[in-house]
């Protein structure tokens, strides 16, 4: 589980090229009318956009590997530019699953030689180690599997169970992880896996040295982890000196001779004491001559003393002997450099912008991070040259770019835009150059609009921040207005298609509403990433207080400035952070929200108060949870909500939508809800999101005008 406080091979002609997918068939009841299946068809295809991810580079060609997610079906496509004409790509379907069965792709892998692909498929990659998702279900649960490619013959072998597969240097070993143990498998003679060992924790953030001798990771048990070191000379597992911490990211410098990580501990509730002198995280070296373990640079008291990462790789040791890793010392998430001779650290970046991701080009010499640079809400390339001070943005900054791969010394992107969801595209100077084929997308984005960031007051009149979709054929007439509240915290919504599946699916309904007479605002709430340290760890959130639910009252006073919004009547929804606070938001003005969505939401916010609390502190503690709740203010909730959840949710139990359903039962308030069996928090089957869209804009259509025909031919706006 996560810590909640913390990132020219010839291919053979018989390889299919990749082609657009058949969508799958609606999911509207027959019962409906045209009318509205009409409306819902239009959704369906929207869903059915293609959306690529996880690109992945690889050594010593120009080709890159990813996936695409369509309508439920899965495909591992490897692209590379075509050495004929510079411009056309060339794409090969490697792996084709072609039913909605809730099975993902993920864990891909190129070989050292480039001649073989490792990826894994089922499971679920937030919760490796949990009991296997079975949504559809099947008659034994689907486990996560290791996959093979030989890219030349397109052959695809199932290894074995496990996930997080990873190349020895040489090739020679494949090593996964099953069930809490370490395996090996050999690539070449096929033999058998040997498990090497078994752990009582949860093995992370594996890395090989440079010279294949040994193997490094995390043993992770929740609250604390250790690293372990391997040594496949020796056959012998060897702990560092440890403390009371969490340490992470383990990263071998180029000689193999020593490896870098992180040292952090959770800060207790407690006020700082003035006496403390330094912050709560450290970059570490450890030595595998004699297994010292050395502090090479200690956070300091201000902004940034509290580790926080990215969602990728977040250290690296250079060639040049520079360990780069995030820091925000400055308020904003950048990159720093530590020189571990002298303990001196630089900064690489200076500037009010967040970095999402950066990678390290060892051959070149350079940093390559997306970055909201120019737009706090839109993320492009950048560029920094280590040997100098030299700063690029690379590619068209108009368009979104996450997951930078290189693939020998080229470098490739996913793109999107407001109307495009990502893609792959090599990076060429100022320009992107799509890797596939983009027919099928430009059919259906037509009906996508732009989006427009804004920015207002909260209540407390702190700034906030949000997109605004405009209702199609706007004409500043008075439209009906759905508010959109994103999960996490920790996220942030975008002026186009975001990254993540998720969110692309939210996107999508979004853009759907705006199309079928609504506007939508989505509100990025404090705690939430993107807009610095100060906004993602701003006072009294959550239990704390609830504070970012006055983003949402200053997103009321922001629409009601609007001559297009029509402010008797607003809508609300949200999923698993969002959906707190969507019945956050009914439970306590049902006056304003006229009837609302929440998708897997936390209604109950009570917890066991933090032991190191005195007793008065604790009981204070709980009752701020309680008034954080939805549930403290259900005397005011009368206006209508659906609830949605999965009962298979590794995230926000079952149990929270059980309960408020029951109490909403008990107190006559209009209700619906939509449950399903063994599906996880982000619904594994296209056809799960579907319904549930479906109902939605239903359900928000129905009761958004409290005189709306009954008639399902009828519905507003």
């Amino acid at each position: 589980m996560p810590k909640s406080w913390l990132a020219s091979l010839i291919l053979p002609l018989s390889i299919a090229v990749s082609l657009p997918l058949t969508p799958v068939l609606s999911a509207v009841p027959i019962s409906q009318s045209s009318a509205q299946n009409l409306k819902l068809g239009q959704l369906d295809q929207l869903m059915a956009l293609p959306r690529d991810s996880q690109l992945t580079g690889a050594h010593h060609h120009s080709q890159w590997a990813f996936v695409r997610y369509q309508a439920g079906q899965h495909q591992l496509i490897l692209t590379r530019p075509d050495p004929k004409t510079g411009s056309l790509p060339i794409n090969c379907i490697l792996a084709d699953y072609p039913e909605d069965d809730g099975q993902p792709l993920y864990n891909i892998t190129f070989s050292p030689d480039d001649s073989q692909l490792a990826y894994v498929r089922g499971g679920d990659p937030e919760f490796p180690d949990a009991p296997s998702p079975n949504p559809v279900p099947e008659l034994q649960s689907p486990q996560a599997t290791i996959h093979l490619v030989d890219i030349a013959s397109s052959s695809d072998k199932i290894i074995a169970s496990g996930y997080q597969p990873s190349f020895s240097p040489d090739g020679k070993i494949l090593t996964y992880i099953s069930q809490n143990s370490l395996w090996f498998y050999n690539p070449e003679n096929h033999t058998p896996p040997e498990k090497l060992f078994t752990l009582r924790g949860h093995i992370r953030d594996l890395s090989w040295s440079p010279d294949g001798q040994s193997l490094v990771f995390v043993d992770d048990h929740i609250d604390h982890s250790f690293i372990i070191i391997f040594n496949l000379a020796a056959h012998r597992l060897h702990y560092l000196p440890s403390s009371f911490t969490n340490d992470l990211f383990p990263v071998f410098s180029p000689d193999s001779r020593k490896f870098a990580f992180i040292r952090a501990t959770e800060p207790p509730p407690s006020p700082s004491s003035s006496e403390r002198s330094q912050g709560w995280w450290s970059v570490m070296v450890a030595n595998l001559n004699d297994f010292t373990v050395t502090e090479k640079w200690v956070a300091p008291v201000g902004r940034g003393e509290v580790y926080a990462g990215t969602r990728h790789q977040n250290l690296y040791w250079t060639a040049q002997n520079q360990i780069l890793f995030p820091w925000e010392k400055e308020g904003w998430l950048h990159v720093y450099g530590l020189n571990p001779e002298n303990g001196t650290v630089s900064s690489l970046m200076k500037g009010n912008f967040e970095v999402e991701q950066f990678i390290f080009d060892q051959s070149q010499n350079r940093l390559i991070y997306t970055t909201n640079y120019n737009n706090l809400d839109h993320y492009t390339l950048s560029l920094r040259y280590l040997s100098s001070e030299k700063t690029e943005q690379l590619g068209d900054q108009s368009l979104l770019a996450f997951q930078p791969a290189i693939a020998n010394g080229q470098l490739a992107a996913l793109v999107s835009d407001s109307r495009r969801p990502p893609y792959p595209a090599l990076v060429q100077g100022k320009q992107f150059q799509t890797l596939i084929s983009q027919k099928s997308t430009k059919d259906f984005s037509k009906s996508l609009a732009p989006v427009q960031s804004v920015q207002f007051s909260a209540s407390d009149g702190k700034n906030s921040f949000g997109q605004f979709f405009s209702a199609r054929d706007n004409n500043q007439r008075l439209h009906p207005t759905v508010i959109f509240l994103h999960g996490g915290p920790r996220r942030q919504m975008l002026d186009g298609f975001p990254s993540q599946n998720y969110y692309q699916n939210a996107y999508i309904f979004n853009q759907f509403l705006a199309n079928n007479g609504y506007n939508v605002l989505s509100v990025n709430y404090r705690g939430g990433s993107g807009y610095g340290h100060d906004y993602r760890e701003a006072s009294e959130t959550g239990r704390q207080g609830a504070s970012e639910y006055r983003d949402i009252l200053g997103a009321i006073h922001y629409l009601n400035t609007r001559k297009d919004v029509d402010s008797s009547h607003i809508a609300i929804w949200g999923g698993s952070w969002g959906g707190y606070l969507t019945a956050l938001a009914l439970a306590r003005n049902s006056d304003i929200f006229k009837v609302g969505v929440d998708f897997h939401g936390v209604h109950n916010m009570l917890r066991p108060a933090t032991p190191s609390l005195s007793p008065d502190d604790q009981r204070e503690a709980q009752n701020e949870m309680w008034l954080s709740s939805p549930l403290a203010s259900l005397e005011k909730w009368h206006s209508p909500v659906l609830l949605i959840h999965g009962d298979d949710d590794h995230n926000v139990p079952f149990s929270q939508s059980e309960e408020l359903t029951r109490l909403l039962k008990n107190r006559g308030i209009p209700h619906e809800d939509l449950a399903f069996p063994n599906e996880r928090h982000g619904f594994l089957l296209h056809r799960h999101w579907l319904e549930a869209y479906h109902k939605s804009f239903i359900f928000i259509s129905r009761y958004l005008y409290e005189n709306a025909d009954k008639n399902d031919s009828d519905i507003r706006p």
